[in-house]
């Protein structure tokens, strides 16, 4: 995703974090990763019920440990 951001000489200066999301998405897929953070996933979004707003960067793997019979909307 790029972003265009004013910059004090009034050029747009662009970020791009393409390449982050990708390592990202490599790295949190990976073996170690998921037995470090899975039991992690299922404490929080397990445990998590009504109306529920995830905020952060991600690629959605949190989503498959939300309870449907306890979350009303997600």
């Amino acid at each position: 995703m790029s972003k265009t951001k004013p910059t004090n000489d009034n050029k747009p200066y662009i970020t791009n974090h393409s390449i982050f999301a990708r390592v990202y998405e490599l790295l949190s897929r990976n073996d170690s990763e998921s037995s470090f953070m899975e039991p992690l996933r299922k404490e929080t979004a397990g445990a998590a019920h009504g109306l529920v707003l995830e905020i952060g960067a991600g690629n959605g793997l949190n989503f498959s440990f939300y309870d449907p019979k306890k979350v009303e909307r997600l």
